[in-house]
């Protein structure tokens, strides 16, 4: 019913939105094109549940070969059970591509995007389908806690065999229009690319870099008969950021050459060269054909501490005869980097229950700039009291370390054990923790008071009993 009413109402809504079935809309392409993909995709919609039911129902052959096998052991069941799986992937993916060709045929890609569309007017029935298996599932579960009597579990299994199936139906329906939908969209996703970067050639390439921006080309830099050229000569950021350029070397010497890569670079900076597009591999050099331009990735990383300022880059691109440089230029902002530890190096700590300790910490700045606004945090169990003698600091400079005492008082009915306190500091820029190990311990002096009470009785009931033996 839903298959007839969905392919009567989408060919009264194609004869509406172009007046007729018969209204060319593209070369060669009628509307009642589009009309024989809407039933192709509600054909393999029907065909897919059909073949999903008749390889997992109980009462067809696969399911019962399964079974069969079952009596005479673990190794038949498996090899069995490899078998049938096989041969049921066979017709789903025939169909799907048969429903594939056949809508390509009637209206191209277009068609195949409305047989894949066609196919979700079934979602409202496949999703009660899925809906059952659950139901079902659970209704065996409160009759198999319950105890119920095996009359009851028996309409249960029947109940859940039938759930199985309707969950692979499912299954099978969103696997085809998958398939079906996964095709337009990489075939939309190649069609943009070759519209909006037509010099990539129709192929697909994927830069690695952060993030590209397309700008104009500046003026080129021309020395002899090859030209370098770069969009962004000035890059800004922290010492820990990569930066990564992209040059343009064209070879205009008249005939193929091969031009080596160089750059000096700041002590223990590090520069590498690497293909523009996609390729991580290493290169030295570049062997462009005449009157061709090959784009290269000029990936720079400062050295550890880096010092704020302007560090310049040249690049140089040359053979035998030919030499051109480029200027590349970073500029490093700094970045400020926190460090925590305590004054005796360890992490471990014992602590009595309901009494404070003092551990004694230190916050310093290892980067190569000023922090600012350092607040302390602290992180423990409940009932636990965690302060520290210096909440906040309004800067930490660069290789400067500041003492902090942190004051932890276990909880008094705190269980004698091992226990996590996480020390947090904190700033806009960074963030370091540090987890401490408490061992805790209960006090002592209950334990005495109990051995003296103990004492004490005994001397009590010594003297008593020598007092009554000499009567």
């Amino acid at each position: 019913v839903s298959v007839i009413a969905s392919a009567v109402l989408i060919g009264v809504s194609i004869s509406w939105l172009f007046g007729s079935l018969t209204t060319e809309i593209s070369s060669g392409i009628q509307a009642r094109h589009l009309f024989y993909c809407a039933l192709i995709g509600l054909a393999v919609t029907g065909l897919l549940v059909w073949i999903t039911e008749y390889y997992t129902g109980t009462n067809h052959r696969p399911v019962k070969m399964v079974a069969k096998a079952s009596e005479t052991g673990h190794g038949t069941n498996v090899i069995q059970g490899l078998a049938i799986s096989m041969e049921s992937t066979a017709l789903p993916v025939l169909v799907i591509c048969a429903g594939i060709v056949a809508s390509f045929f009637s209206a191209g890609l277009y068609g195949v995007a409305i047989a894949a569309t066609t196919m979700l007017a079934l979602g409202g029935v496949i999703v009660a389908l899925d809906a059952y298996g659950p139901v079902t599932d659970n209704a065996g579960g409160i009759a198999e806690m319950a105890e119920l009597p095996d009359e009851v579990r028996k309409l249960t299994d029947a109940l859940d065999a039938v759930g199985n199936t309707t969950k692979a139906v499912t299954k099978g329906y969103a696997i085809g229009s998958a398939a079906l939908a996964a095709l337009v969209l990489f075939a939309a996703y190649t069609a943009d690319i070759a519209h909006y970067f037509p010099d990539l050639d129709g192929k697909i390439k994927f830069d690695q870099a952060d993030f590209t921006v397309s700008l104009p080309e500046r003026t080129p830099v021309e020395t002899g008969n090859v030209e370098v050229s770069t969009t962004f000569p000035y890059l800004q950021g922290p010492t820990a950021s990569r930066f990564e350029f992209e040059i343009a070397i064209k070879n205009k010497t008249g005939a193929d050459a091969s031009f080596d890569l160089s750059a000096a670079s700041p002590l223990n900076w590090t520069v590498q060269f690497l293909p523009a597009y996609g390729d991580e591999r290493l290169i030295s050099s570049v062997a462009p054909i005449d009157n061709a331009t090959q784009r290269v990735k000029v990936r720079v990383t400062p050295a550890r501490f880096a010092e704020a300022g302007t560090y310049s880059i040249p690049v140089t691109v040359s053979n035998e005869t030919y030499e051109t440089e480029i200027g590349l230029q970073v500029q490093i902002t700094g970045q400020g980097e926190l460090s925590m530890d305590t004054v005796a190096t360890v992490l471990s700590f014992d602590a009595t229950a309901g009494e404070e300790s003092q551990i004694d910490l230190v916050i310093g700045n290892v980067g190569t700039d000023e922090l600012t606004n350092v607040t302390m945090i602290a992180a423990a169990p409940d009932g636990w009291v965690v302060s520290f003698d210096k909440e906040s600091f309004p800067s930490v400079g660069v290789a400067d370390f500041q003492p902090v005492a942190a004051l932890i008082t276990p909880d008094k009915d705190a269980i004698p054990g091992d226990y996590i306190v996480s020390i947090i500091a904190r700033s806009p820029d960074d963030l370091r923790e540090a987890s401490l190990r408490i061992t805790v311990s209960q006090s002592t002096i209950w334990g005495w008071l109990g051995i003296v009470l103990v004492i004490a009785v005994l001397g009590g009931l010594g003297g008593l009993f020598w007092r009554l033996g000499r009567r």
